[in-house]
């Protein structure tokens, strides 16, 4: 429906008259709007509205729509106006003027002011959900009718983009923030892409939302060959990988990498090497990149066992490949390479292969300069004072929360004071267990002997059949760690354990303390991810588990400088890593002793 004036611009003091065609019977018909005060009398408007630009006539003209639809009864259409009257009222607040003076380039530029107003107010969370709803409703009709071209003229040329990519969620999220901060395609750089991702962050979405809206994004610029609209923005491909999937493999090379699988499991039993299930799948993906690179990159199409690409020229050709085409630094490489070839040791049917000379080829690769580690390292230091207010931000934040919100809420929270306040080491994290890792009870009179603090000590004394919270865990050296859970803790482990648990337990895993949002055990790379999620989004600065840990590290050694044997105790660590991760001159003295014996 095309809405057209009469004459030049109207005096709004009179009656204003549009001619419209009716979309139902197409004839031609004219309106009138009349603007009526609370108390009756016509309303006079202290500013000439142009008529195409009046949020008044689109609500005359969606009236007048609506009372042509035979579908609608005449109680839907009063219904519908008056929500539209509820949100001009809204809107004037919001945007400081009166409903008969509001333009609709008002309604579309006061995009953030009003979405402002309307959090800010103490309207409940549904009538909030109605007035946004409403507000896109009422611009859908205006832009229909034909209302402020201009205003939308923004919205046309993002349009004719997300037609011809075919965006989804989390990229059209994009274009809605990109649109709202007034952003036209052949400005759009990745400084607008970023600023979305702080911006998504800081609200509460995950890592992997982000980067999957991004790469999604990214990728539908070019399967569309519309780079040409983003002149500044440089979406080039991604570094893909040249894996091989396990299925694609001839069927001794599937048989070799199942009996390394199997062994790598069965020494995981035994306690000799660790082994989750994120990183058994991790492990098949590397052995995935190893023999897509000798198929794909080196042609070698008739591969049916490892043993032919098990030699340091190949391997280190492939590290560097690594390094070069695929952007992995070196701690990355050594990483994986290190996985593959333990689970090769641990594979009998490997036993009569010397793998020694991978370290050799570990030392082939090139470290990265000392001066880069301690500025990437200075980048990422987050002072512990600062860490330690943020489980305290996250527990105000969810006293407002119920049901299942508040179930994640509490979850997340007790995760981060684990981390942050009580020190307990990623890995265990990560698997433990109510029952045989975490557990109430009087303190056991058997095994390592262990200091309770002051506090329980004299609940002893009151009562010494009392029964506290504990944590026991041997790490893979076969050590024993255990100890009270920490005391500020404790009522949220309580609250989480009888309330928020049954609510998020996955039956495949009755015994898991910590999980992901689908209810499976935590990855190293989904928990690191988590991790710095949640710094960014209370402190706007990025951390991981270690640099945590570190961060500790730093304020207790500053605070008690000669008491690391404590602080091992507290990280659940022996003393010599403690001095070798923190102390520069014993790092110096154990680098010239080792240089002195191999001198000799």
């Amino acid at each position: 429906m095309t809405i057209a004036t009469n004459g030049p611009v109207p005096d709004l003091r009179l009656p204003i008259r549009y001619c419209v065609r009716s979309p139902h019977n197409g004839k031609r018909m004219s309106i009138s709007v009349l603007n009526l005060s609370r108390s009756g009398a016509p309303a006079v408007s202290r500013l000439a509205v142009a008529p195409n630009e009046s949020v008044q006539g689109v609500m005359t003209a969606i009236r007048s729509e609506l009372s042509l639809d035979p579908a609608k009864t005449k109680r839907q259409v009063v219904k519908r106006m008056a929500d539209f009257t509820h949100l001009l009222n809204h809107l004037a607040k919001a945007l400081k003027t009166t409903p008969i003076d509001m333009t609709v380039h008002q309604v579309v530029e006061g995009d953030t002011a009003f979405l402002s107003y309307v959090m800010s107010s103490h309207l409940s969370h549904s009538t909030k959900r109605q007035l946004l709803s409403s507000r896109n409703t009422l611009l859908r009709y205006a832009r229909r009718f034909g209302f402020s071209p201009g205003s939308f003229a923004m919205l046309d040329e993002w349009e004719v983009f997300a037609d011809s990519a075919g965006l989804n969620h989390g990229s059209s999220c994009i274009v809605k923030d990109a649109m709202r901060r007034g952003r036209h395609r052949c400005d759009f750089s990745m400084l607008d892409l970023n600023t979305w991702a702080e911006t998504a962050l800081s609200t509460g979405k995950s890592y992997a939302y982000i980067r999957n809206a991004k790469s999604t994004f990214l990728r539908a610029i070019r399967d569309a060959r519309l780079e040409y609209l983003f002149p500044a923005l440089h979406a080039e491909p991604k570094r893909r990988s040249c894996k091989l999937p396990l299925t694609s493999m001839a069927e001794a090379l599937q048989g070799e990498i199942d009996t390394i699988i199997a062994s790598r499991r069965a020494a995981a039993e035994q306690k000799k090497l660790p082994l989750a299930p994120a990183t058994e799948q991790e492990l098949i993906s590397h052995l995935e990149d190893l023999v897509g690179y000798a198929v794909s990159v080196r042609g070698m199409v008739d591969l049916t066992s490892l043993r032919g690409i098990l030699n340091p020229g190949f391997i280190f050709d492939f590290a560097h490949y690594l390094r070069k085409e695929r952007g992995c630094k070196r701690n990355t490489i050594v990483g994986r390479l290190s996985r593959m070839f333990s689970s090769l040791r641990c594979t009998s049917a490997f036993d009569n292969l010397d793998l020694n000379w991978i370290e050799e080829v570990y030392r082939k690769l090139r470290r990265e300069p000392e001066s880069a580690l301690k500025a990437r390292r200075r980048m990422r230091y987050v002072p512990y004072q600062e860490l330690a207010s943020v489980p305290g931000q996250m527990r105000a934040r969810r006293l407002c929360c119920t049901g299942l919100t508040r179930a994640w809420r509490i979850h997340n929270e007790l995760l981060i004071s684990c981390l942050i306040l009580a020190q307990w080491p990623p890995r265990f994290l990560r698997q433990a267990e109510l029952g045989p890792n975490i557990f109430r009870g009087p303190i056991p009179k058997d095994g390592p002997p262990f200091g309770a603090p002051m506090w329980a000590k004299e609940q002893l004394i009151e009562d010494p059949d009392a029964e506290f919270w504990q944590f026991s865990y041997e790490d893979l050296q076969g050590e024993l760690h255990r100890g009270l859970v920490l005391r500020q803790i404790v009522p949220v482990l309580e609250c989480y354990v009888n309330e928020c648990r049954p609510m998020l337990l996955n039956p495949e895993h009755p015994k898991l303390l910590f999980f992901n949002q689908v209810g499976q055990p935590l990855s190293s790379s989904s928990l690191g991810n988590f991790v710095s999620g949640v710094i960014w989004r209370y402190l706007k600065k990025r951390a991981s588990p270690t640099s945590i840990r570190s961060s500790f590290a730093y304020y207790w050694r500053d605070k008690y400088p000669d008491k690391d044997a404590v602080l091992a105790k507290i990280q659940w660590v022996d003393y010599a890593t403690i001095k070798m991760r923190y102390d520069t001159n014993y790092r110096s003295q154990r680098a010239a002793r080792v240089q002195r014996r191999k001198c000799r």
